[in-house]
This record gives structure tokens, sequence and C-alpha cells, in this order.
């Protein structure tokens, strides 16, 4: 019957796993492996049985288990990045979009006020020549600013 690993030595079996992890290379998942890491991580060899009573075997379903959570971990981490990333990238397209309708209407507003200067430019071309007295060339039905100067 599998035990269920208890959270209060979760830290105790990680220090010793990480130790231990240094001398499973040269002598495997054994319990000496495990006495090794214990002694490297501060701890004494009733600490290993406390820790891991079923010795290497249970070592390795939690560094197994740890290493997958590590794993999970950093993906989620990986995942809530890149959502950051999108939203981000989603927030700058949206005020490049916001920039470029303000260009739009100033461009338009640009083009109405070429089309008044150019306007105003004839009136003012208009009103000269009328000072001139040239104003007889235009027929007053033709004329825009017919009954203005009455």
């Amino acid at each position: 019957m599998r035990r269920r690993m208890t959270d209060h030595l979760a830290a105790e079996r990680r220090a010793i796993l990480d130790k231990a992890l240094d001398h499973v290379p040269f002598d495997g998942w054994t319990e000496r492996s495990l006495r090794q890491g214990a002694a490297d991580a501060g701890f004494d060899d009733i600490m290993v049985q406390r820790a891991f009573p079923r010795g290497g075997a249970e070592a390795i379903e939690f560094w197994s288990l740890d290493t997958d959570r590590e794993m999970a971990a950093a993906l989620a981490e990986q995942a809530a990045q890149k959502d950051k990333r999108i939203e981000s990238l989603s927030a700058e397209k949206g005020a490049l979009q916001d920039k470029l309708d303000k260009q739009d209407v100033l461009e338009m507003q640009a083009q109405g006020l070429r089309a008044q200067n150019a306007a105003l430019a004839q009136t003012l071309a208009d009103c000269e020549a009328f000072l001139r007295g040239d104003h007889d060339a235009t027929p007053e039905d033709q004329c825009y600013m017919r009954g203005a100067m009455s």
C-alpha cells in the first residue's frame, strides 16, 4: 500500500534529494546516496528514514512528482506570460489603430482646410479684382457674391 507523502517533510525531502542527486550517478538510487545527500544537507540518517521510509523507490517517486509539479508551474507561468504579451500587443495594436484613426481624421480635416483655402483664395482674388474695378467681367447671375455688395 502506497503511503501518501505529507507536506510537513517536503522541504527536508527536497534538501536531501537535491544533495543526493550528486551521488546518484555513482551509487544509484540507493540508501547510501540518500544518507550521503542527507549528510551534505545537514541531516542525520534518522531524517532519511523519516523522509524516505521506502528508500530509493520513494525518493524517485518524490523526485518525479516534484519535477512534474515544477514543470507544470513553469508551463503555467509561460502561458501566463504569453497571455500578458498577447494583451500587451493587443493594447499596442489598439493604440496604433487609434493613432491611425486620428491621423485619418486630421488628413480629412487638412483636405477640407485646403479646399476652404482654395475657396478663400478665390474669394480674395475676386475681391481684389472688384476693388480694381474688374467686377464687370463676371455676369451678375453667375457671381457667388451676388447681393452681398449692395
